[in-house]
């Protein structure tokens, strides 16, 4: 590339004009410069800035009236005679040569090659070449003679007035080490350092998108700078998405021409190697030796002559460095490698890959073996790693999984046609019937002889029929096997259990889940002791551990450890995001309890909602029905939950196997939501022993048979250990009791549930019974005052509008504002999803069915006061749903 003079009116720099940058980097410059160096190192890989810094850095340094010169290498330049013919070239063509000296009449292949050459020349020029000079040397990766490095060092010795910029994707750590250091000043600007931060994100932001606010710039700033990780290229995509309108398209096209110019100068190796590595979220040298059976020296060399490991390595502990592609790169790469490399030379590269990386890193194996089509190896690893959910990156374009390993290959293989089940309810794509039936398949024969064996294998094929079991809804064999499971790892000694900690706290932890869906607490809580953590264990168990001994506490109404464990949840900082991903449900539903219980439906509400994204797969989702119906009600009355209630039930129908203890707990909720709303209770047959049935009597005046339903219910095993549900049957027996004319038994049954309540900081089981109904029964029995509303403040006001929430405030006002949902959605830095959701629980409140008539409603009611007021918005807007 041709040097242009640019710069100051003295253009005395000589730089390409398609390297500056509006963006001025003050502090990495002023890190760059700290103690006056001679030599500045920035290094990091395509797309980092370096270059861009190294532009920066040189105009600092020659202070505007120091001549600067830009050198860029080439492939075709790769030793140290290039090299420096190249640096003399790029002085006669910035005209600081005179053209009548004998360098300056040189051109290409006449120039002198070597430092010493160069050294004569520049003396040669005398009074015609600067006093001083600083050179900017970009891609010096592509020099690949340490001799050069040795040559440059000598030359910044000798010759005082010259200063050098280098831009490379390698360290060189022979211009950084300390025998460098000693001899010349020297400042190393690593990948790190040239990252964005989010003031300097929102400055990028407030030249390209001048429009924006200054608050809503921020807040742009803010989700770049996560989705990028500070990475100047995925920033500056991001920016270019938002400033043309044609979001992600221009997004892609970015980064595709950023990964064509890659691959163009790669050569045929580098290719291979870019395409190959894409598929892992970290590399090493060791792995690429393996992958491309060549020494580990040869590898080392192939990541960093053609990988764009600059991003970012990390060294483990035994001094193995681990390089990564961005994410951008590598779908991008994903995209392109069978074209590119050939699909059976890359299945051949991921079969080698899968060995080395199994006892070391096995996710990667998994997905090595996957995309290798390497089944003898898959197995295997699935046996003896996990009995987990394996997670996957839904954003690698054409990466295989296991949801899409064909039936001939699950016929031959059941403990792979598990996990491909559990992955595909965990990822649904419509097909849930045949789902569910490949879960009835697999808890039967398939793998019950498995399941009888002992150690490893027995455990393995009992934690996977137990959650087969679980997820097509036989309740009887997903408690077997848990107990199996229990027994099975009974067997392991103490290097076994310290060897497979992980899978064995997997299959744990499903066995708690078992126990949970089934209501038996007091198991739940035996074997979550199991699960114990060290320093080394992985954050993921901890919090998984903490959010389902959460989950257990706020369903049977241990409030008091309930608000220990939450604290905890919310102390815990790592993994990254936990609490919005399916990991944190358990956490979200105990803390939307503990909202309810201190009469705060809006907070618990808010952390439903966080549970959007994962609803339709979620498979605690009986519980979100619940929950979600005891908000409505606190705010809109029995009634209207109720019908909300169930056309939610009706929107999961066939999509979900349902154990019975949660047909149980949704048939006994739909009838106390019934009773308490005036309505006769159906459905429910006398004969059966369920709160449901006791309504049902009640509704129907047989306060009798309510009594003794009750009566029968209260020796139900492990009521002991519910407070909540204890609670709750004893107000159901004190109406009864009440009705019955038994007023004695009825004040003893109504203080001993204010006693449990007071005890254990429980308040939703006063809405076991209606409003009425509390209310008499604090006549009997005082201590239940506390839990009685005020006369006229009671809900149950049926349909009448109700004050929207600020999430559902927000989310009207953006979706009238933007015009659309998904660009509300982009507004507000919410999924489609939720907004959606928020929408539609607004249209409810308000009972209309349109945007305008919402909108209109709102401000009538004076909904938009202390939201910014009336949102001010064009009549164009308003266009329906």
């Amino acid at each position: 590339m041709s040097a242009v003079p640019t710069g100051p009116a003295n253009r005395t720099h000589y730089f390409p004009t398609s390297r500056y940058e509006p963006l001025l980097r003050e502090r990495v410059i002023d890190s760059a410069l700290r103690g006056g160096p001679a030599l500045v190192v920035c290094w990091g890989g395509s797309g980092a800035g370096k270059s861009v810094a190294a532009a920066q850095i040189a105009v600092r340094l020659s202070g505007g009236d120091t001549p600067a010169v830009w050198v860029r290498f080439g492939a075709d330049r790769s030793d140290a005679a290039g090299a420096w013919q190249a640096i003399l070239q790029a002085l006669v063509d910035s005209g600081l040569v005179p053209e009548d000296s004998e360098l300056g009449r040189m051109r290409g292949s006449e120039l002198p090659a070597g430092v010493e050459p160069l050294t004569r020349a520049m003396r040669a020029v005398g009074r015609g070449f600067p006093e001083r000079l600083v050179l900017v040397l970009d891609d010096l990766h592509l020099v690949g003679d340490g001799a050069f490095e040795a040559d440059l060092l000598e030359m910044l010795e000798t010759h005082r007035m010259l200063s050098v910029v280098v831009a490379s994707r390698s360290r060189h750590a022979r211009l950084v080490d300390i025998d460098a250091r000693m001899r010349v000043p020297v400042r190393e600007i690593t990948a790190r350092e040239l990252q964005f931060g989010r003031d300097e994100i929102s400055s990028l932001l407030a030249r390209r998108l001048p429009e924006l606010d200054s608050a809503a710039r921020d807040r742009l700033a803010v989700a770049i700078e996560r989705g990028s990780g500070g990475w100047p290229l995925a920033a500056h995509a991001a920016i270019v998405e938002r400033e043309s309108g044609r979001g992600a398209a221009a997004h892609r096209v970015f980064v595709r021409n950023h990964v064509s110019r890659m691959l163009a100068h790669a050569g045929e190796h580098g290719r291979e190697v870019l395409c190959a590595t894409a598929l892992f979220d970290e590399i090493s040298s060791g792995v690429v030796a393996r992958m491309f059976q060549v020494d580990e020296e040869r590898a080392l060399e192939m990541l960093e002559g053609s990988s764009e490991t600059g991003f970012g390595y990390w060294e483990s502990d035994d001094g193995t460095r681990w390089y990564r592609h961005h994410d951008l790169i590598r779908e991008e790469l994903r995209r392109r490698a069978e074209i590119e490399v050939g699909a059976v030379r890359l299945r051949t590269l991921y079969r080698r890959a899968a060995v080395v990386f199994e006892p070391i890193r096995p996710f990667q194996a998994v997905r090595a073996a996957l995309q290798a089509e390497a089944w003898d190896l898959l197995e295997p690893m699935l046996l003896a790693r996990s009995f987990q959910r394996l997670g996957r990156r839904e954003d690698l374009v054409g990466e295989k999984w296991l949801r899409d390993i064909p039936s001939a290959v699950r016929d031959r293989h059941p403990v792979i046609a598990a996990f491909a089940l559990i992955d595909e309810f965990a990822y649904p794509r419509g097909r849930f019937d045949t789902v569910i039936n490949g879960f009835k398949m697999l808890t039967g024969s398939r793998l019950a002889e498995e399941s009888e064996k002992r150690g490893l294998p027995g455990a393995v094929a009992s934690a996977l029929r137990m959650v087969a079991a679980r997820l097509s809804g036989n309740q009887e064999l997903a408690l077997r096997m848990a107990d199996r499971f229990e027994i099975a790892i009974e067997d392991f000694d103490e290097a076994t259990r310290m060897t497979l900690k992980r899978p064995l706290w997997t299959g744990t932890t499903q066995a708690a889940v078992t126990y949970l869906h089934a209501s038996r607490f007091d198991d739940v809580e035996r074997v979550l002791l199991r699960c114990d953590f060290d320093e080394e264990e992985t954050p993921l168990g901890e919090v998984h551990t903490l959010a389902l001994g959460a989950f257990s506490d706020a369903w049977r109404g241990w409030m008091l450890r309930l608000g220990e464990r939450i604290e905890r949840c919310e102390s815990q900082e790592t993994p990254m995001g936990w609490r919005t991903s399916y990991t944190g449900s358990g956490y979200r539903i105990a803390a939307a309890v503990q909202a309810l219980e201190a009469g705060d439906p809006e907070r618990a509400e808010n952390h439903l909602d966080a549970l959007v994204p994962h609803e339709p797969t979620i498979e605690h989702w009986p519980y979100l029905e619940v929950l979600r119906a005891l908000v409505l009600e606190e705010r809109t009355g029995s009634r209207s939950a109720l019908d909300s209630f169930e056309w939610r039930l009706q929107q999961r129908r066939r999509r979900f196997a349902t154990l019975p203890a949660h047909r149980r707990m949704l048939a006994e909720f739909r009838a106390r939501l019934q009773w308490r709303a005036g309505m006769v209770v159906r459905g429910s047959k006398p004969s059966s022993a369920d709160l449901g049935s006791a309504y049902a009597a009640l509704s129907r005046g047989d306060d009798a048979a309510a009594r003794m339903i009750v009566a029968a219910l209260q020796r139900e095993p492990g009521l002991a250990g519910a407070p909540r549900r204890r609670t709750e049957l004893l107000l159901v027996q004190a109406e009864a009791e009440r009705r019955n004319g038994d007023s004695g038994s009825a004040s003893d049954s109504a203080n001993a549930a204010a006693g449990l309540m007071r005890e254990h900081g429980l308040s939703l089981p006063r809405l076991a019974v209606t409003d009425d109904a509390l209310h008499r029964l604090a006549e009997l029995a005082p201590s239940l005052a506390g839990w009685v509303e005020p006369t006229g403040t009671a809900a149950g006001v049926g349909d009448e509008i109700r004050a929207l929430s600020a999430a559902e405030l927000r989310a009207l006002a953006a979706t009238v504002r933007h015009g659309t949902v998904p660009a509300a959605a982009q507004a507000l830095f919410l999924s489609t999803d939720t907004v959606k959701s928020h929408i539609r629980r607004a249209y409810r409140k308000l009972g209309v069915n349109s945007r305008e008539e919402a909108v209109r409603m709102a401000i009538e009611a004076g909904m938009f006061e202390g939201d910014g007021g009336d949102p001010d918005l064009p009549r164009a807007a308003f266009r329906g749903n």
